[in-house]
């Protein structure tokens, strides 16, 4: 079975943003960067329906907003994926983190993946 969490963050990390991506905050944040959340979805013997919070970490809104509507931009490239059978980007939000004030935007993939 793809894990769907990893291939997004080696796509993030490989895509042209300047920025890397994890699966959680890095203890030592960098100035920017891109978390990859599974929050749900559902599968069976064929596709695993996958819903991801994609979260754009910036130390500025504007850096962190310009870096969001790349990054939704480029999930379209998933579709060249051969374990993507479809991806839908969700809308666009100033979701900035109340503990550190870090400005951060989120939004949301729905992807089917392949199940092998």
């Amino acid at each position: 079975m793809i894990n769907v969490e990893s291939q997004l963050i080696g796509f993030y990390s490989g895509v042209a943003h300047g920025v890397d991506a994890y699966g959680s905050v890095p203890e030592d944040r960098p100035e920017a960067f891109i978390t990859v959340e599974r929050t749900g979805g559902s599968a069976d013997r064929f596709i695993d329906h996958a819903q991801i919070a994609v979260q754009v970490w910036a130390r500025s809104r504007a850096k962190a907003s310009a870096l969001a509507y790349d990054a939704r931009r480029s999930a379209e490239q998933l579709r060249n994926k051969p374990w993507c059978a479809n991806v839908v980007c969700g809308s666009l939000y100033n979701f900035p983190d109340p503990d550190s004030h870090h400005a951060r935007y989120q939004f949301t993939l729905d992807i089917d993946v392949m199940v092998n």
